[in-house]
């Protein structure tokens, strides 16, 4: 079956409701974050939150001091309602410099063709000594072919995707006056098998196995 590639904000209202179905890089995102920063400090900013899912602290209940933004309301409606969230574009953040200590921007800086632009924004919003995490679809993957893909309507559609190569996001952060801490490069490893296996793609899987598929950055912001 044909890929159908549409613009984020179609795509993303397309995806609403079935999005919280988190797929294997969702999880790899889940776990990049969780050894790049296990205890994130507040305020915290989640830049294209999606359907506010981590925005919830791990008893369920929205984290104090989490503020989420998407370019999408109804992800936002699909998940997010009682948190602190607002539509918004990732290069016009809605709030003051300095806002936050800490901020994240996961799976999603991909679907803009100029990183520069959320870099300034994210670097604009955090505080002196903040730290930001960027996470996106790795260039290596995406130059294989791979792509954000889902099933809407019985159509296969992916989400528009510009390739940042690494060094692009090191110099569009370091002119945001943001400096790299720690980059990891994830592959589809063990701890994903079981998703492809219970979706018939083992075979995928096996292809995929030593190939990054995510890109995790952390910085800090001078």
């Amino acid at each position: 079956m044909p890929i159908k590639v549409l613009a984020p904000a179609e795509a993303y209202l397309r995806w609403a409701p079935t999005y919280e179905e988190a797929g294997a890089l969702a999880e790899l995102d889940e776990l990049a974050v969780r050894r790049l920063d296990p205890s994130p400090a507040g305020p915290l900013l989640d830049a294209a939150c999606g359907t506010g899912r981590r925005l919830r602290s791990a008893d369920g209940a929205f984290r104090r001091g989490a503020f989420g933004i998407d370019l999408v309301l109804p992800m936002l409606l699909a998940g997010a309602r009682g948190a602190a969230v607002a539509a918004a574009d990732l290069t016009a953040l809605p709030f003051a410099a300095g806002s936050f200590r800490t901020a994240w921007c996961r799976l999603a800086i991909g679907h803009v063709a100029e990183a520069g632009r959320v870099y300034a924004e994210l670097g604009r919003a955090l505080a002196p000594g903040g730290r930001l995490l960027v996470t996106d679809f790795h260039p290596d993957a995406a130059r294989r072919g791979l792509v954000r893909s889902f099933r809407s309507g019985g159509e296969l559609l992916a989400v528009e995707h510009h390739v940042h190569e690494v060094d692009a996001h090191r110099r569009a952060a370091a002119d945001a006056g943001l400096a790299l801490e720690t980059l990891l490069e994830v592959p589809a490893g063990e701890e994903v098998r079981a998703r492809f296996e219970a979706a018939g793609k083992l075979a995928a899987w096996e292809a995929q196995r030593d190939l990054p598929v995510l890109l995790a950055l952390a910085f800090r912001c001078a």
